[in-house]
């Protein structure tokens, strides 16, 4: 059965691994060739970066034909700016003409993880942090920290006789959410923090008497 190389990658502030793996359709996964953990900063562009990874495969029958990476940021019309690395802002259809890889698709990165999370066996890939049940059919949230902190969406789109559902996935940039306050007290904490502190992100699980924020990455200017 034919079989071909395929380009997979999760690109954040700190890290951008790719594997190439090896797709083939009698096989029940595929399997990994190379692996390679980069740090985005050594490199100009992802276009170098790629083209480090596949540089063993140029004129040979196994170069990839399918990329798909996924990026710590607001991808739109396969295209994405950054925040967290040097790189300028990067194109898919112009890094599949450069790299000559005709199908390459740029996504982000916890939109990646919630199509993932459909494969996950519920009985034995996940640990429960308390007795809740969750509702069928009901908002799947994800939430993930890294150099930012990602964050996406699911929600039901399609019920079937058998009882499966259909998830579709939004990414929400979770990294990007700002503090609102509720009141005075909270608001004058907020421009306390402003003021006084470098702040990378503000969360709030909870609202109890007065303020209850998780702070992520606090230090004194």
């Amino acid at each position: 059965m034919e079989s071909r190389l395929v380009v997979l990658g999760d690109i954040g502030g700190t890290n951008a691994r790719f594997q190439v793996v090896n797709f083939s359709l009698d096989a029940k996964e595929p399997t990994v060739v190379r692996f390679e953990n980069y740090s985005p900063n050594s490199f100009p562009t992802l276009e170098a970066c790629l083209k480090e990874l596949l540089k063993e495969y140029v004129d040979t029958p196994r170069y990839p034909q399918f990329a798909c990476i996924g990026v710590a940021g607001p991808v739109i019309d396969n295209t994405v700016k950054m925040a967290n690395v040097i790189w300028p802002k990067f194109d898919g259809n112009e890094l599949s003409k450069c790299l000559n890889i005709p199908h390459f698709v740029l996504l982000n990165d916890f939109e990646a993880i919630g199509f993932a999370m459909m494969e996950i066996d519920l009985t034995k890939d996940v640990i429960a942090i308390n007795k809740a049940e969750g509702r069928k059919f009901a908002p799947i949230g994800v939430i993930g920290p890294g150099t930012g902190l990602g964050s996406c969406l699911l929600y039901a789109s399609l019920y079937k006789p058998s009882g499966e559902v259909r998830y579709n996935v939004i990414p929400c940039e979770g990294g990007h959410i700002t503090a609102y306050a509720y009141d005075q007290l909270e608001f004058d904490f907020i421009q306390y923090m402003r003021v006084n502190l470098s702040l990378i992100h503000i969360s709030e699980p909870t609202r109890l008497l007065s303020i209850s924020y998780a702070v992520f990455c606090l230090k004194k200017k």
